[in-house]
């Protein structure tokens, strides 16, 4: 029930259905849209810089540590298991690889909050692993020759 509530999740969901029926968006909303769609990267990439947070209490850099190694190991071990195991095109598997290491934690903190829990210490988190998963993509992007 509260997915419904999720506000990109209903837009989301009824362009999944909308292409999946093999219906086309009109070509004029495609004209109205488009200078919102550019300004999509700009708009996340702030939201991104505003999120960045390196606040803690004292004793939890330790504990940030160990959720962002484990959080990196997995991504990297999944990263891997995509590449080299998954039956479909190398294209395909490319990048699945690169997604894996995204940094797809962005709403923790609000999460954390809403369940009472350490905001700060979920915050610096997700700014620490924000800012190597987007190395590793990086480096994946170089390593597999994307440009």
């Amino acid at each position: 029930k509260k997915l419904f509530h999720v506000v990109p999740f209903v837009p989301y969901l009824f362009m999944i259905v909308y292409t999946a029926v093999g219906l086309n968006v009109p070509q004029t909303v495609v004209t109205l849209l488009t200078p919102a769609a550019n300004a999509n990267a700009f708009v996340s990439m702030l939201f991104i810089g505003m999120m960045v947070d390196f606040r803690m209490e004292p004793g939890d850099g330790f504990k940030v540590f160990k959720v962002v190694i484990s959080r990196a190991a997995v991504s990297i071990l999944l990263a891997a298991g995509l590449y080299f195991l998954l039956p479909v095109g190398l294209e395909t598997r490319r990048v699945l690889a690169i997604l894996a290491l995204s940094p797809i934690a962005v709403l923790s903190a609000s999460f954390t909050d809403e369940l009472g829990g350490p905001v700060a210490m979920a915050a610096s988190v997700n700014s620490t692993y924000a800012l190597i998963s987007v190395a590793a993509m990086s480096v994946l992007v170089v390593l597999f020759g994307i440009s």
